[in-house]
């Protein structure tokens, strides 16, 4: 795609690498086709393990590369996230939920604090969680370059968790690792555990959890994108390819004062016009807490974490 500055200077952004999953000419003038497709990560998810696998100790980065690179040999890998051995596991036949998964999946992916996705170019990037406090790559202001920001405020709790409870898993008999506990500590957040909102716990377990920091790591790592309430901010303005899902954005509100926004997605024609963002802020300037059990309101807790 072509982003154009003015007449003669003009970027090229690459807006992703899909594979066509349906292809319909219904309605459309002769000669020309709608394509429905995914990005790449589908392919991995598709290509299930026809046994059970054994996964031998090794680094994160080396046996999420490898399955990777088993099903898209030639596809790039960009690895931004720390590292550390895994266990030996079995897997039975989910292997995008042993790289990165569903929120739940006890993932190589959560068990080093981020996520495994394929970017606009077609690689697949390991990297952290982003997070409100990230450094924002773009700024909208009403009124700035023919902009204008109209935000629409959904208040709703759902999918909202202000703490999270990461254990490893119980394995031999002996007593599971954590739990570690991350919590929306900030006094003025809407979603301060201790305060209206009430504490809203998740509880996730997950047998690549080894040690304690990585209980706390992954605990950070999963309550980032779980706090905030979420809000539509519709822009009326040239549209700018070059931003994606998960960049953190700094908007000027009618009001003036700024906040920071985590983009979730966006939405806008290859023609250009109107792009429209979905996006996740809060008041919260972001700070947690991270303790070696629960907290004392409530208790130690036993047997099989659950939400």
């Amino acid at each position: 795609m072509r982003m154009h500055y003015d007449r003669n200077t003009y970027e090229t952004v690459p807006l992703g690498v899909y594979r066509v999953e349906e292809v319909s000419q219904a309605g459309l003038r002769t000669g020309r086709a709608q394509l429905d497709g995914l990005s790449l990560e589908s392919q991995v998810m598709d290509e299930r393990f026809h046994q059970p696998r054994t996964i031998e100790v090794g680094t994160g980065q080396y046996w999420a590369t490898t399955l990777i690179k088993e099903v898209l040999p030639e596809i790039g890998m960009s690895w931004r996230l720390g590292d550390t051995a895994i266990p030996q596991l079995i897997e039975e036949r989910d292997r995008w939920g042993l790289i990165d998964g569903r929120s739940r999946d006890p993932s190589i992916a959560k068990s080093l604090g981020g996520r495994v996705f394929c970017d606009s170019r077609g690689s697949f990037v390991a990297a952290p969680v982003p997070t409100l406090e990230d450094e924002p790559v773009w700024t909208l202001a009403a009124g700035q370059g023919g902009a204008l920001v109209e935000p629409q405020q959904t208040l709703s709790r759902d999918g909202v968790y202000n703490q999270i409870v990461a254990s490893g898993a119980s394995e031999n008999g002996q007593p599971p690792i954590g739990p570690a506990v991350a919590s929306d500590s900030d006094p003025v957040s809407p979603t301060y555990y201790k305060g209206p909102f009430g504490a809203v716990p998740l509880f996730y377990t997950s047998k690549l959890l080894t040690t304690f920091p990585q209980c706390q790591q992954a605990a950070l790592a999963l309550l980032a994108p779980r706090l905030g309430l979420k809000q539509k901010v519709s822009v009326s303005s040239l549209v700018n390819y070059a931003i994606e899902p998960d960049d953190v954005i700094t908007v000027t509100m009618p009001g003036g004062h700024d906040e920071n926004h985590i983009i979730d997605s966006v939405s806008y024609p290859l023609t250009g016009g109107t792009m429209t963002l979905q996006t996740r802020s809060t008041t919260s300037t972001g700070l947690t807490t991270i303790t070696d059990q629960f907290d004392e309101d409530y208790g130690e807790g036993e047997g099989a974490f659950d939400e």
